[in-house]
């Protein structure tokens, strides 16, 4: 595993100090074909970090079982008239004196709907059969 630092300085040798790959793969000991991969690679495959444990969530103890029965409420209802994750984030404000961010009951919502399968309505907007001209400049 290469760590983050060893992804900076490399890229610092290449860029700041004109490196080539095969000096830099001299120096760092590392093959030239990862030495490409960092330099060209995928810069949030080198930054990514994740938790080994995710963080104690009292709310979420709290809030969920309670997100989940709306939501499950909800399924027989017709898809306008569903509530939205803004809608169940005012809802908790106003019933149960939520003191949350809205971005973190959204992700609420989107966990318990991935459990759920509940599928997203998706919109279809016709279009006309009349042909149109378009000039992609060529």
């Amino acid at each position: 595993m290469i760590k983050v630092d060893t992804y900076k300085y490399i890229k610092d040798l290449h860029i700041k100090e004109r490196k080539s790959i095969r000096q830099i793969s001299r120096e760092t000991g590392l093959a030239r074909q990862t030495i490409r991969k960092i330099l060209y690679g995928s810069v949030e495959e080198v930054t990514r970090y994740k938790r080994k444990v995710s963080p104690p969530a009292p709310l979420k103890e709290q809030f969920l079982p309670i997100i989940r029965e709306w939501l499950v409420e909800n399924l027989n209802a017709p898809p306008k008239q569903r509530y939205t994750a803004s809608r169940i984030f005012e809802r908790l404000q106003e019933e149960k004196g939520f003191t949350g961010c809205d971005s973190t009951v959204r992700g609420w919502v989107w966990e318990i709907k991935q459990q759920l399968n509940i599928e997203r309505v998706e919109t279809y907007v016709p279009v006309s059969g009349k042909i149109k001209g378009t000039d992609f400049g060529h």
